[in-house]
Order: C-alpha cells, then sequence, then structure tokens
C-alpha cells in the first residue's frame, strides 16, 4: 500500500513481495539500519546479520516496514511492532541529505491517521530513545511526546 503524503514524500507499506521485486530495497533497508545503529547507537552490527532479521520479521505480522520515498527515491525507512496496547516504532532513519526538511514529520503524522483508521484500540507509539540521542528526542517532543519514564542500565 502506497500513500502519497506531500507533493513529494510518499510511505509505502514493504512486504517480502517487495524485497524479492527489488533487491536494491532490502540492501538500501539493510545500509540504513546498520547506519542508525553505527552512527547513534553506537553498536557495530554485521549486515548479514540485519539482512536475516529484517527478513524474518518481515514475515511477522506484528513486525511492519515502511519506505519513505522522495520524488519515487527511497530516502529511508520505518519499523513498527504492533503490540496490542501501543505500537513500538523501532526505528524511524532518514538519510543525512533529506533530514530537517519536514519529511520526518510527515511520516509520523501520515502514521497516527494510518493506524487510528487500523485500530480504535491502539492510542499510542512507544518511542524509546538513548539518553544520547538529543536530536531524536527534540524531534519527538516537537511532535507532541511525553516522557513517560526512564529506562536505566546497571553493569554487572
Amino acid at each position: 500500500m502506497e500513500q502519497k503524503v506531500s507533493n513529494l514524500v510518499l510511505v509505502e507499506k514493504i512486504t517480502l513481495k517487495n524485497f524479492k521485486q527489488d533487491k536494491t530495497l532490502l540492501s538500501k533497508f539493510v545500509n540504513y539500519i546498520y547506519d542508525y545503529f553505527y552512527k547513534f547507537e553506537k553498536i557495530k552490527l554485521q549486515k548479514n546479520d540485519i539482512k536475516k532479521q529484517v527478513l524474518k520479521k518481515i514475515t511477522d505480522k506484528n513486525n511492519v516496514y515502511f519506505a519513505i520515498r522522495e520524488n519515487e527515491k527511497t530516502v529511508g525507512l520505518v519499523h513498527l511492532y504492533l503490540s496490542k496496547k501501543y505500537i513500538d516504532l523501532c526505528l524511524i532513519y532518514i538519510e543525512k541529505q533529506y533530514r530537517g526538511k519536514g519529511i520526518g514529520k510527515q511520516v509520523i503524522n501520515y502514521l497516527r491517521r494510518y493506524f487510528k483508521k487500523l485500530s480504535k484500540k491502539i492510542k499510542y507509539f512507544r518511542i524509546e530513545i538513548d539518553s544520547k540521542n538529543y536530536y531524536s528526542q527534540e524531534f519527538f517532543k516537537k511532535l507532541g511526546a511525553k516522557e513517560k519514564s526512564v529506562i536505566y542500565l546497571l553493569k554487572i
């Protein structure tokens, strides 16, 4: 399902069929996930492991992926996990040169409308952001997200 968000931005729900038809799309998704975890979370993952996980998750009905496109070019992705009470926003990634143009806001607002129509039971996106990722924290605060809890990690 493809949905026009603005004149230039499209959000398309991705299935295994999309990956089979367009091998470069899976490769882009793997690179986006790798970049996100390496640049923002300082975690270096193996691209083959990422590919295996994406292919496994895409067949699970609770994991949903969307491609973000501008002028028919894939410029980012969204990964969501659907639960009964909320939607985990696992990842939103937009290529660096497309950030700061309002694309992320358009995508989130589209997803809000999409899931509001889909289910009356789910009322929230749950978003876990690393404490050092100030850009994402500010982005979601501007959209109206409220801090609900704080997660602490205690080293063993």
